[in-house]
């Protein structure tokens, strides 16, 4: 039997949330996840919105000690910080609840900041849950380079060729539909980096036009002999589609292709 914690008093920490020197507010946040203790809860949620990134961070973790499901939806919203930190806290203690945080996950998509929306695609698509789909599809319509990515990303996880449809639309939308944003940690994203995501889930869908267009029009946004390399891979392994792209490659008109196909194919 998995052993029991006996939650610890917390009425000692409560006071020390408030005080001045974020060093001490950040150890109280984190005494009050050590305790164990439910009714530290609130108080925790409370300190997601501290004005010290790393008192969240500690916050975030508190929680994930915890495992309290009502605090799903506000441990999501951290996803929209700007401190790196705090946002792979919250993403890990997200993937730790599970299908737990389905639900919140699914209303998340509809959320009105594109990181909360673009963190829910990739969480779900990390569950791949089937009752996700519907919602997952309806995204692909978003004009936001980052949430087009996310969703692109979250529909290949499933690795059905039920995504295709979704997957081309998104490849082949009008430029003009999709914004250019800044990203935390990204630079700046924008249509291409949009359809580049979603023409490399086709490939690995075994997808030949989609991957001619990767290699014809989107090289430099990603490895060329990693592709040609992987898609080698397949080939041998039986996938005839993988093998159509392969021989495409050998006769490609561009030198680089063809040296990246030699390289993939030679036996080392």
């Amino acid at each position: 039997m998995p052993r029991t914690i006996k939650p610890a008093p917390i009425d000692a920490y409560v006071p020390e949330l408030d005080l001045e020197d974020f060093r001490v507010r950040r150890e109280a946040v984190k005494q009050l996840g050590n305790a164990h203790n439910a009714e530290g809860v609130p108080h925790l949620v409370r300190m997601l919105g501290d004005k010290t990134a790393s008192v969240r961070e500690e916050a975030i973790r508190a929680l994930g000690k915890l495992m309290e499901p009502s605090t799903i939806a506000a441990i999501i919203q951290q996803l929209k910080h700007e401190s790196e930190h705090v946002r792979n806290a919250a993403s890990k203690v997200i993937m730790a609840f599970g299908v737990r945080a389905a639900p919140t996950l699914l209303a998340a998509l509809k959320d009105e900041d594109r990181y909360v929306r673009g963190g829910a695609a990739v969480f779900l698509g990390k569950l791949r849950l089937p009752e996700a789909v519907e919602a997952l599809t309806a995204l692909i319509e978003d004009s936001d380079p980052y949430v087009l990515m996310a969703v692109c990303g979250a529909l290949g996880e499933y690795d059905d060729k039920r995504m295709i449809a979704p997957l081309l639309t998104v490849a082949n939308r009008d430029p003009a539909t999709i914004r250019d944003e800044h990203t935390y940690g990204l630079g700046t994203l924008n249509a291409r980096h949009a359809q580049q995501g979603a023409l490399n889930k086709l490939w690995l869908l075994g997808q030949v036009e989609a991957f001619k267009r990767m290699i014809n029009d989107y090289r430099g946004m990603y490895s060329l002999n990693n592709v040609v390399r992987g898609t080698a891979y397949r080939a041998t392994h039986g996938d005839a589609a993988a093998q159509e792209m392969l021989d495409w490659c050998a006769e490609h008109p561009d030198a680089e292709v063809r040296e990246a196909y030699n390289i993939a194919t030679t036996p080392k």
